[in-house]
Parts: structure tokens; sequence; C-alpha cells
């Protein structure tokens, strides 16, 4: 897996190949013990488990149904206009009644009620959508059958709101169904102007739903939507049992998610305007980073700057991030 980033010297440091959707959240939730449920995208932003569930490992976190769920930062919906939403699902058969796989908005203080949010529901149909207020503004996807009981799910919901909106919806990486009513489709960023704090993984935006009895994964956010191969790249093939036991050995970040943030976490400061030697790191996230340049005479690889005379010069810098050795369909 390999891909590249490039910082524009005497211009604004940009990529010159990445993500097509920058990764803005990853939660594994492959933890085992502790309360804080680790972000894998180099963004920091971290979740919480709530009233203990029980952490497996490579099995996802098990949910309750009870009062447990995750809680994840305030306002992560904030400036965007689109997003690619995933989450693997275990759903056990004691599940009843309405709930949310995830809900991401608000909860009004006099209702209880969700006022502004996106969300994720297995039943009685599986369904996602998105409303600025209240539910009957949701704009959504529904299908005809339920999430099925003890089997992992891999299920994706994107969101545009430009030209016009779409939604769409996909199960195990295979796309099933779009907006399925004709009511507006809201920018996620819109939501109560960005301002989100009821952001659960588990838990319903409704305070009077039920809590979700299940297992869940591999959380991600993107800040745009994803093409059909970058969603069938999220799901993987279930090898776990469907009944979760204890692993021995938490599952490591998926490559992809680590060369995303290996290169979203590569960056040259003043690069509109170096004036002395660059300090080029030889690595990010636990990857090697091979570097190239458009112009050795101005910049070498190992960053030492000859500054022509009595000019500006524009030199690109390449910055090249591997592992496995394999090429993956998220990056370019």
């Amino acid at each position: 897996m390999h891909s590249s980033k490039s910082a524009l010297l005497a211009a604004l440091a940009s990529l010159a190949a990445t993500a097509q959707g920058r990764l803005l959240i990853h939660l594994p939730l492959n933890e085992t013990s502790g309360t804080r449920a680790n972000d894998w995208s180099g963004s920091n932003l971290h979740g919480t488990y709530v009233n203990g569930p029980q952490l497996q490992g490579s099995n996802g976190a098990r949910l309750d149904g009870v009062n447990d769920y995750i809680q994840l930062p305030n306002n992560i919906l904030r400036n965007l206009g689109s997003l690619t939403a995933s989450i693997e699902v275990n759903i056990r058969p004691e599940q009843t009644g309405q709930y949310f796989v995830y809900g991401l908005g608000n909860t009004a203080r006099e209702t209880g009620f969700g006022y502004g949010y996106l969300f994720a529901t297995g039943d009685p149909q599986l369904r996602v959508g998105i409303t600025p207020t209240h539910w009957d503004f949701e704009a959504e996807v529904r299908t005809n059958r339920p999430l099925p009981r003890n089997i992992w799910k891999t299920i994706t919901f994107t969101i545009e709101a430009a030209n016009g909106g779409r939604l769409g919806l996909y199960d195990d990486g295979r796309y099933i169904a779009g907006r399925t009513n004709t009511l507006p489709i809201t920018a996620p960023g819109l939501i109560n102007s960005g301002a989100t704090v009821n952001n659960y993984i588990g838990r319903s935006v409704f305070q009077l739903d039920k809590y979700l009895a299940g297992s869940v994964r591999n959380f991600r956010l993107y800040d745009n939507v994803l093409s059909a191969n970058e969603i069938a790249a999220l799901h993987r093939p279930q090898t776990q049992p469907t009944q979760p036991t204890q692993p021995t050995n938490p599952t490591q970040p998926r490559p992809e998610d680590r060369v995303t943030t290996a290169l979203t976490s590569i960056s040259i400061p003043n690069s509109d305007n170096i004036r002395g030697n660059i300090n080029l790191p030889a690595t990010s996230n636990g990857l090697a980073i091979r570097w190239e340049t458009s112009d050795s005479s101005v910049v070498r690889v190992n960053g030492l700057v000859t500054r022509p005379v009595g000019r500006d010069a524009t030199v690109v810098l390449t910055a090249r991030v591997s592992t496995d050795g394999l090429l993956l369909p998220l990056l370019g």
C-alpha cells in the first residue's frame, strides 16, 4: 500500500495524492480496558465509553442495551457539506423497540426529542436519515427489512447536500438504496450551525428510545462522499464468531487508515515562506517517509535549502508513505 503527499513552497501546502475523502474520525473500538475509545485518524477525536460496555478487542465493544454507549466529541459535524459515515454492528436477538445504532446531533431539553441530527437504525427496517429539526423532516433512506441478528454488518451512509442533494445506503459495501422520500437534504454542518453535543454510538438522541443491544466496531466519518469502490473497501468479510469471545490481542488499525493518518499528519511549517532549511520528518504514524523534490538545486530531499538570488521559487516536495506493499483503492 502506498500513497504520497506534496507541499508547495512559496504557496500553500497541498496534497498531490491523498485520500479522496479525509478521514475525520476512526474509532476501531478495539480496546480491552479503560474508558477512552481511541481515534486512529490522527484528529484526536477520541470517544468515551460510558457506563462500562464490555470491551472485547477485535470483537468490538459489547453494549448491554440498558444504559451503556460511546460518547463522541462535540461538534464533529461542523463545516461538513457532505460526509460518509460507516460502522460495523452485530445486533443481538434481544434488541427491541426504537433505537439508533448511532445518532449525531442534539436533543431538545424541553421534550427529550431529537432536534437536528443524523442517524442509523436497524428496526423496524434498516434506515438512515438526516434532519435539521424534527423527526418529520427526516430526509431518509428506508429499506424493506430489518438488520439481521447475530451477524456483523457494515452499514455505510453517504450524504451530499449540494446540487439537489443525494443520500446513499450501503450494506456490507454494496449499494442498496438512495433517498426514499422527497424532503430536503440538509448539509450536516448546518445542523444547529455545527454545534452538536449529543453524538452517540449505541444511543439515540431521543431520550425514550432503547439503547443498542449489540456489538460495534470501526466507526468512521469522512468529510465527503466516498466512491463505490472506496466504500466496498471498508467492508471486510466476517471471520470473527458471531458470539464474541475475549481476544488475546487487539485489532490493529486497517493499513489504509494508517496511511491516511500518516499523510494527514505531515506538515511543513511556514511552507508559503521558506527562509531556511526544512526539518523533513523521516516517519509519520510509525510509517517511513521517502521524500522527493522537483528541484534539488533549491530544496534537497534532506531538507537543505539554497535560496535563489533575486527571485522566488516554487518547489514541490512529495512524501511517499507505504505499508504492506499493497495499493489502496481509497488513496491515489
